[in-house]
C-alpha cells in the first residue's frame, strides 16, 4: 500500500513538473519567433540548413508556412503543432552547427 501511494505521489509530481515546463512556451508567437531566431543563427554559422534535395525551402520555413496557413484557416491546434515542429528542427540545426563548429580534420596539424 505504501508503495502504491508513493508511486502515485511521484507520478503526479512528475506530471505537474512536465506541465509547468511546457506551459512556459504556450504562446504561438513566441514559438515562431524562437524558431526563426534559431534558424537564422544556424544560417549565420554557415551551417547547411536541413532540407531535402528537391525542396524549395528548408524544413523550418516549410513548417512555419504550414503554421501560417493553419492560422488563416482557424485551426490553432495544427498551427501550434507545425510551429513546434519548426522550433524542434531549428534547435536541431543550431545544435548541429555548434557541435561541428569546433571539429578539425584529422589531417590538419
Amino acid at each position: 500500500m505504501k508503495k502504491l501511494i508513493l508511486t502515485a505521489i511521484i507520478l503526479s509530481s512528475m506530471s505537474l513538473n512536465a506541465f509547468a515546463k511546457t506551459s512556459d512556451k504556450t504562446s504561438f508567437e513566441s514559438i515562431v519567433a524562437e524558431a526563426k531566431s534559431s534558424h537564422i543563427q544556424a544560417q549565420e554559422m554557415h551551417n547547411i540548413v536541413w532540407k531535402q534535395k528537391k525542396m524549395k525551402h528548408p524544413y523550418v520555413e516549410h513548417f512555419l508556412k504550414k503554421a501560417d496557413e493553419a492560422i488563416k484557416k482557424g485551426d490553432k491546434a495544427t498551427a501550434m503543432k507545425m510551429a513546434q515542429r519548426a522550433l524542434i528542427t531549428a534547435q536541431g540545426e543550431l545544435r548541429q552547427a555548434k557541435a561541428f563548429d569546433s571539429i578539425e580534420p584529422s589531417w590538419l596539424k
